[in-house]
């Protein structure tokens, strides 16, 4: 968290102090958090959200700015997942992710691709079971789910307020035309300041695509805390219209 306020507290007098993009892994985050950081440098004045990493959750946000609007994108938990196991098993490559800890060196003995992971979590095998839910404890970007930023349900609603542009991952540009509406650029400033970053040669959807029926069921049922949330936030971002930008 340290190192994240620091990273806040330099944006803080450049940015606007109306509006957030918060980054939850595995969302596309990093590809939107370098355009953001592209418009703010090249156009003066921009009021461009400020840019808060993996260590910051809602309620911490509205503890620093009760009346700011929070900004980002989501992603079928399953998926999402799936791609946080792939990025720790290859360590974060091609470059910016940590080095394993000992909890996720032994989860990846085990497991060495994310459909062993995901299937042992619903199988009848309790050692594998155990094995499956180590690793959802001790690999971070397994534990950063809905839940860790969100809390639940009931918590967004108390927040709804400040809920801002919420788009799910299978409509970025639409996300990022809203970014530029609220920073005060032109749109075309996307085709300069954005590109997808590392992306996966292995797309997550296509395990999901592969389950059977009942074996997705069983997996939506383990993560039900985070499709609560993520049900709430689909629904919210269809009803909800992009704020206007801030004067």
């Amino acid at each position: 968290m340290k190192r994240s306020f620091a990273a806040y507290l330099q944006q803080h007098n450049q940015r606007s102090k109306s509006d957030c993009f918060l980054h939850i892994p595995k969302t596309g985050g990093s590809g939107v958090g370098r355009f953001l950081a592209g418009i703010a440098k090249e156009v003066e004045g921009a009021r461009v959200p400020i840019r808060l990493s993996h260590a910051w959750t809602a309620k911490k946000i509205l503890k620093f700015h009760p009346e700011i609007k929070i900004h980002f994108l989501i992603r079928d938990p399953i998926e999402r997942l799936v791609s946080a196991f792939q990025t720790r098993l290859r360590e974060g490559a091609p470059g910016l992710g940590p080095a394993w800890r000992v909890g996720e060196a032994a989860a990846f003995a085990f497991f060495s691709d994310p459909s062993q992971w995901m299937l042992a979590l619903i199988s009848d095998d309790n050692r594998l079971k155990s094995a499956a839910y180590f690793t959802l404890q001790n690999v971070r970007l397994l534990r950063l789910n809905y839940v860790h930023f969100f809390e639940s349900p009931e918590y967004l609603a108390t927040i709804r307020d400040n809920l801002g542009v919420v788009t799910p991952i299978e409509r970025t540009g639409e996300f990022l035309d809203a970014m530029c509406h609220i920073s005060g650029v032109d749109p075309t400033m996307i085709e300069r300041h954005y590109s997808q970053f590392r992306v996966s040669k292995v797309r997550s959807a296509d395990f999901v695509e592969q389950l059977t029926d009942k074996e997705r069921q069983r997996l939506m049922q383990v993560f039900q805390p985070d499709y609560a949330i993520y049900d709430y936030l689909q629904a919210y971002a269809q009803t909800a219209l992009s704020p206007s930008p801030r004067q």
